[in-house]
């Protein structure tokens, strides 16, 4: 999807999509550098400090918006498909939802916690939910569909 964003050639009287305008957001450090070596290895991390794609975690983004950003929510740990880890918190999902100026393109593997929420599984629904410190996130995700 990066590549094809800065590929893209805009219509006339646009401007071209740069690498520093992309800022890719991820609450897991093993994403973090997963997405880094894969721009780095595409080539198309951009090839000046101040015309770099951003790659950071929701602590490192604050402060920090992308005209462009990408929220990777894949999980690392396929042994536990439905950890939400710190993702669930407030503050968190706050940082990683407010970042982008025009577009936000949220990318993951949902489907574990869809069907846990949609099936109401222990946990994922009503008051269970709040003790489990998720329930901001299955608003969020429940939100997704109809």
């Amino acid at each position: 999807m990066v590549q094809g964003l800065l590929s893209h050639k805009p219509p006339i009287g646009s401007r071209q999509i740069e690498p520093r305008d992309i800022l890719i957001n991820t609450p897991f450090a093993g994403q973090e550098t997963e997405i880094r070596v894969r721009l780095i290895r595409k080539g198309i991390v951009g090839t000046t400090d101040d015309n770099k794609i951003r790659v950071a975690s929701p602590l490192n983004a604050r402060g920090q918006e992308g005209n462009i950003q990408f929220i990777s929510l894949c999980l690392n740990d396929p042994a536990k498909p439905l950890s939400t880890e710190f993702i669930a918190d407030r503050e968190m999902l706050n940082i990683m939802f407010s970042r982008a100026k025009h577009m936000q393109i949220v990318v993951g593997n949902f489907r574990p916690w869809t069907t846990a929420i949609m099936n109401k599984d222990k946990g994922w629904e009503g008051a269970s939910a709040k003790t489990a410190r998720r329930y901001e996130f299955v608003e969020i995700i429940g939100s997704l569909w109809p």
